[in-house]
């Protein structure tokens, strides 16, 4: 605000500058009373173990980290296996009482980030430069923003705001890209905002139309403004578009009692007497059937828990697993014959393995069913005795 209202060339500059530091300090102000009551939230009980623990769970899932071969003789002194580490890796870190936050903390500080310098900089620069060529919306977006700076004439001043815009949105995706991880969630947003810069630019001030004929002195550039506005506009009506339906409001006001109709729910309604645990894309999957907006019937969602995931060690999975007689979801398969995990077999044979390594080493699994649409999951029953299988 401080910057637009100086470089539009308002004659009333002093007043329009006061009024927007006003605005930037209310807003920051508004910020720590937000993140003062985050910080208190965190502070219950159960909650502020789990953020430690998390921090240190999502590095390893998230970032780049060694090859197993690398660092085998340091895993091996911390008494974890190769599969350990892939489980760890793959979103499957749900035993946190074997896999608890110093150990996990001990595997991240096995990993070397690379160092902040001007030649890594320049190699991530390029390496991202590589990436954006591949992404046509994000080159398209870049394109008109020179051609603004090119219509130098018409935009004066305001052009100077351009460049600074999608350098800083370029150097934010270069560092990250730098970290190992740029998800899409991050980039995108980044050139999006800069792209709004970039429209607020290109539209006239009425100051600055009445000193230099700005429609008439750079059509090309109105125009284009013009169409950025209006497309950004008719896109973000385009996403919100779904959630206007009437069944889907409807739906939002009834959560408690809404069913998906999709296979994993299907699977889980049909089994009452059964607890669900299920690998990190299984449960994603889950999740899709809800749209990632709505929340499953209590019934559905006490009965199905991650392998691993953000939720691991959490007093919510603790309180899933409890209703089992276990503390983390991989004990829950051997205590209790009324637990199932729904995986491929890839991933149960990494979890026998895991209860085999740790917990029982006559361990045993068996398929007992598989879900019935979607990716046909096979459902596996363990056991650490001769339990009886009851297929579904």
């Amino acid at each position: 605000s401080a910057s637009w209202s100086i470089w539009s060339g308002h004659d009333n500059r002093v007043p329009m500058l006061r009024r927007a530091v006003v605005s930037a300090l209310s807003i920051l102000v508004a910020c720590g009373f937000l993140y003062a009551y985050d910080r208190a939230a965190w502070q219950q009980d159960g909650w502020r173990e789990w953020e430690a623990y998390n921090g240190p769970r999502a590095e390893i899932s998230d970032y780049p980290m060694p090859k197993y071969d690398d660092i085998s003789d340091e895993l091996a002194d911390l008494g974890l296996s190769e599969n350990d580490y892939a489980l760890l890796k793959g979103w499957s870190s749900g035993d946190t009482d074997t896999l608890d936050t110093e150990l996990i903390q001990r595997v991240v500080d096995l990993r070397e980030e690379t160092p902040l310098s001007l030649p890594n900089l320049l190699a991530a620069s390029q390496s991202y430069f590589e990436r954006l060529a591949s992404r046509p919306q994000l080159v398209i977006a870049v394109a008109v923003a020179l051609a603004l700076v090119l219509r130098w004439d018409a935009l004066g001043r305001q052009a100077i705001l351009i460049v600074p815009e999608i350098a800083l949105a370029f150097t934010a995706c270069t560092y990250f890209t730098l970290t190992g991880r740029l998800p899409n969630h991050v980039e995108e947003p980044a050139w999006f905002y800069a792209v709004l810069m970039v429209a607020a630019a290109g539209w006239p001030t009425p100051h600055a139309a009445e000193q230099s004929n700005w429609r008439s002195a750079s059509p090309i550039a109105y125009a284009t403004g013009v169409a950025m506005l209006v497309g950004g506009a008719a896109y973000m009506g385009a996403c919100a578009l779904p959630y206007l339906s009437v069944n889907e409001l409807l739906t939002s006001f009834s959560q408690e009692s809404y069913y998906a109709p999709g296979a994993i729910t299907t699977c889980v309604r049909s089994n009452p007497d059964l607890v669900f645990v299920a690998d990190s894309g299984t449960y994603y999957q889950f999740e899709e059937e809800y749209g990632l907006r709505y929340l499953p019937a209590e019934d559905v969602a006490n009965r199905i828990m991650p392998l691993g995931g953000w939720g691991s060690g959490s007093p919510l999975r603790r309180a899933q697993c409890e209703r089992v007689g276990a503390r983390n979801p991989y004990k829950a398969l051997l205590s209790s014959d009324s637990t199932r995990l729904i995986a491929y077999s890839d991933v149960a044979e990494r979890v026998l393995q895991f209860l085999r390594e740790h917990y029982d080493p006559c361990a045993e699994m068996v398929q007992v069913g598989a879900l019935d649409g979607a990716g046909h999951q096979p459902i596996w029953q363990f056991s650490a005795s001769d339990l009886r299988y009851e297929p579904l």
